[in-house]
């Protein structure tokens, strides 16, 4: 069932950039493997789900261009998410961090009372389903999750922000590194990796390494602050003292 809804006028770029300027300030407490797993896998569950909603022709088309999916359709506790799908020219847009950082496709944000996720995929067949990312959806829905779970709601990044000022921000410091936490618990379910791993990692520091050169994303590590970089080692080391040790 779709529901009728006013309609979120995002084709203006000023309400696009507003959108993706901000971001959760709070910090973020740190959460065990499970933890992080279990909201991870909530954020998996949702975008089956929407999915299946979408490619069911359950969702808005706007006057202004924009498609629109509630995700009260999903479950009415994310009554105040929307997910709004564009076509938003980034190649039109002054060279700012936040119209860079746009040019991925992806953005977390409010607008009025809602919290939405905007996502840059709308081609001429308007079919919304069509090439999203699922790595790149369930980063932002991460953030939703902490948005959530934080006590408040902050804008953060401007045209100011620098490279490093992203990556240490809580918000993207924790969202990069749950998509870390699920690659590994994904990898580990197969026994024989595990037992692999428990061989030629038999020490933190080497588990640590590899870790940190082929799972996260290299411009994450490159830019983490010595705070954040003492902060996900402990992360790790949680990872390696539940499954290697």
């Amino acid at each position: 069932m779709v529901y009728k809804l006013k309609e979120i006028k995002l084709s203006n770029n000023m309400e696009i950039r507003k959108i993706i300027a901000t971001t959760i300030r709070e910090y973020l407490n740190e959460a065990t493997v499970e933890n992080d797993k279990y909201y991870y896998d909530i954020a998996d569950e949702f975008y089956d789900k929407m999915i299946i909603e979408l490619n069911n022709n359950n969702f808005i088309n706007q006057n202004d261009g924009n498609i629109l999916f509630k995700s009260s359709e999903i479950n009415l506790n994310y009554s105040d998410l929307l997910i709004v799908f564009t076509n938003y020219d980034t190649t039109k847009t002054k060279p700012t961090f936040s119209n860079n950082a746009f040019k991925g496709g992806y953005a977390f944000g409010t607008y009025k009372q809602y919290k939405v996720i905007v996502i840059n995929n709308l081609k001429n067949d308007r079919i919304p389903s069509k090439g999203i990312l699922k790595d790149s959806f369930i980063h932002e829905f991460i953030h939703y999750l902490d948005f959530k779970r934080s006590n408040g709601y902050k804008p953060n990044f401007n045209d100011k922000t620098t490279i490093s000022d992203y990556y240490n921000s809580p918000t993207e410091y924790n969202a990069y590194y749950q998509e870390a936490v699920n690659y590994i618990v994904n990898l580990f379910k197969d026994d024989n990796i595990l037992s692999k791993f428990k061989e030629k990692y038999n020490n933190f520091e080497t588990f640590y390494k590899w870790m940190t050169e082929n799972v996260f994303d290299k411009n994450y590590i490159k830019n983490l602050n010595d705070k954040n970089k003492t902060k996900l080692k402990k992360r790790i080391y949680n990872i390696y003292s539940d499954f290697l040790e």
